[in-house]
Formats: structure tokens, sequence, C-alpha cells
């Protein structure tokens, strides 16, 4: 952990050293630019420098960070997250379709259920369940097979939830939501300028009180301010599919898979 002094001065963000040598880095805020003076000083990893060089954003705001780089860990018996295995009537998740691959996280919905049978998928979710207002991001290839839910969400109970979503049957549309989804700006869908399941891409949502943006590689996709929640809560990431096709199309005729590189959350304590 290095401690650093931030300071924003005329939109303009500058990193020094606390001890004060004249080693400087400028790096631009996105968003609107600040006028006033604000230095503060705190503890910051080097990896949480280093990922946050396309996002200077949370340079700002975020104090602490979580990196999963997949191609370096495990999923078993990691220290930030763990494998879910809950069901219902309707779907379950097991720990039989969550590995480690080829650098890649792989989350599968088995395929073939027969309508109207328990669907298996795969969920992962933080260990740690007090996060609230970041930045979070995840690098991800989505699944060629139609008739899954693949989701990237903030979760505390249906009342309060922030999602990223891909229905396979629609490869290139995805769902920004904040539940409850109601509201004149909670809930947006968008075509996507490339295929998702060609390759990985980073989707990532920045939740503040007023708001939450959302971008895809770097590049806004839209802002929603409706209903934005204030509660502490858990980061997941889950595959699943229903064994009917009100939504996601589901359950897929062959197995599904997602494959996730690195996930990236920026938070305070």
């Amino acid at each position: 952990m290095k401690k650093l002094k931030l300071l924003l001065l005329s939109g303009s963000l500058i990193l020094m050293n606390a001890c004060g040598n004249n080693t400087t880095s400028p790096i631009e805020p996105s968003g609107e630019a600040s006028h006033e003076e604000i230095s503060t000083e705190f503890e910051v990893s080097s990896s949480f420098l280093a990922s946050s060089s396309s996002s200077q954003i949370s340079l700002v705001q975020w104090t602490d960070s979580i990196i999963t780089d997949f191609g370096l860990a495990d999923i078993v018996g990691n220290s930030d997250w763990r494998i879910s295995t809950w069901g219902n009537d309707n779907r379950r998740h097991s720990a039989d379709n969550v590995w480690i691959e080829n650098g890649a996280l792989n989350l599968k919905v088995t395929g073939g259920t027969s309508l109207g049978e328990t669907t298996t998928g795969a969920e992962i979710v933080s260990q740690k369940q007090q996060f609230l207002y970041g930045s979070y991001r995840i690098e991800l290839k989505a699944t060629k097979e139609p008739g899954t839910v693949t989701g990237f969400f903030y979760y505390l109970d249906d009342s309060n939830e922030i999602d990223i979503e891909f229905l396979s049957q629609d490869q290139n549309e995805t769902y920004f939501t904040i539940h409850e989804n109601t509201g004149p700006n909670s809930h947006k869908q968008m075509t996507l300028p490339f295929d998702p399941t060609e390759g990985f891409h980073e989707y990532r949502f920045d939740w503040s009180p007023t708001q939450v943006i959302f971008y895809v590689d770097g590049t806004l996709m839209t802002t929603l301010d409706s209903n934005v929640p204030d509660k502490v809560g858990s980061i997941l990431i889950n595959h699943w599919t229903l064994s009917n096709a009100d939504w996601g199309g589901g359950p897929p005729i062959k197995d599904a898979i997602i494959q996730i590189k690195k996930i990236s959350m920026y938070f305070n304590l």
C-alpha cells in the first residue's frame, strides 16, 4: 500500500507522494470538472492505481479496491468470492458449473432441461457484503447458446438492486436496470455495437448517491437516476435460466458457458 495525496484543482487531478516530493502525474477526471481545491490523503494500492488509468473518475472518489484476475486466482477458497449453491422450485446453482480454464472463470447453465423441470446454473457472490457507492467492472465474454440470462449486479433485496444483464437470445442487447424498475429513468435496453460472444469486453456501473452511470469498454452508455439504492449489499455474477420462455427464452438446448477474465471493484470502506 502506498500513501498518496490527491489534489483536484481547476479540473485536473494531481497525484503526489504524501512526503511531498516533486513527482506529479496529472490526470483529467471525467465528468464535470470541479473548480475547488480539494486535498486529501488515503492509503491506495498499486493495483488500484494501475487499474484506474482508463477510468479517472474513480481516483477522485474511491479509497479501496478489490481486483480479481482469474488468470492468477482460483475461485475455490477465494478470499473475495464464494460459489453459490442455493436453489428453489425454478432453478438451482451448482458448484460443478463453476471452474477456471484458460485464464477465465467459466459459469455454465446446463442444457437440455425439459420444460417444467428445475434448471441448473452458476453464481458467485462477494464475500464482502457491505458494498455501497463505487465503480464496479467485469471483463466478460457472453455465451452464444440462446436461452440464458447473465447478470452482473449489486443486490440487497428486490427493492435494492443494480443490474447489467444479457439475454443470450438477444445477443447484441444489454439491459441496464435499477430495481425496483419503476419511475421515468430506472431502466434502459441498449444495442451493443459488437457481438459480445466474440470476445471479452468490460461492462461497468459507477454508483453514486444520485445516479448510476453505465459504461461498456469505457464508453458511457446511459445514466439512470430513479430509485437509486442507498443501502449496503453484495456484488454477484450469475448465469441462469428458467424452464419456461418468459424471461430469457430458456431453457437452452445445449450447455451454455460465459467466461470472466477479471472483476474490478473500487469503493470506500
